[in-house]
């Protein structure tokens, strides 16, 4: 998993375990990477390296959830890399 972005720094280990967790939940796909582009916001992709999904988490009250606000898009890719 990367872990990029202006305020990688500041994830903490309880951080990333609940980013984790909202990420993937109990599927099968993978966090591949974690981009902390706001203090309390990143942007997570999940699945392979060719077919990902990416969407934004936000920090409330101590806890990640999933970004529903209306500039807060979900992409799905697919056949393309991710990197």
């Amino acid at each position: 998993m990367q872990i990029v972005g202006r305020y990688a720094p500041r994830l903490t280990g309880e951080d990333l375990q609940q980013i984790r967790v909202v990420a993937v939940g109990g599927g099968h796909l993978a966090l591949q990477k974690v981009d902390a582009f706001e203090a309390n916001r990143v942007r997570v992709e999940t699945g392979t390296r060719t077919d990902f999904v990416r969407f934004i988490l936000i920090k409330r009250k101590g806890r990640w959830a999933t970004d529903n606000s209306p500039d807060a898009v979900a992409e799905i890719e697919s056949g393309h890399l991710a990197y």
